[in-house]
């Protein structure tokens, strides 16, 4: 299964990721999050603890729809072909 990314950041911490290939023909979105935490260099933490929600700071859009949108939310099935995007939301401020 391929699963298209694209981010505003380094997904990867030292490389961007344009997809990733998975020998799994059903993932879901929380499974990819925690996957992409554990490969990057940086360790970025998509998750809070409990796994059940988003970190303050994460935007993630599964084929264009805001995740909490999609069927399930982060236990949303990723088929393959979907495109995943996930940004970090910058904070200004001064």
């Amino acid at each position: 299964m391929k699963i298209y990314l694209e981010s505003n950041f380094l997904l990867l911490g030292s490389e961007d990721a344009e997809s990733m290939d998975f020998e799994r023909s059903e993932m879901t979105l929380k499974e990819l999050l925690e996957v992409l935490s554990r490969r990057s260099t940086d360790s970025p933490e998509f998750l809070r603890h409990d796994g059940k929600d988003l970190n303050p700071g994460w935007d993630i859009e599964v084929n264009g729809r805001a995740y909490a949108m999609c069927d399930g939310g982060l236990e949303a099935m990723l088929k393959d072909g979907d495109k995943v995007t996930i940004k970090l939301i910058l904070l200004g401020g001064g």
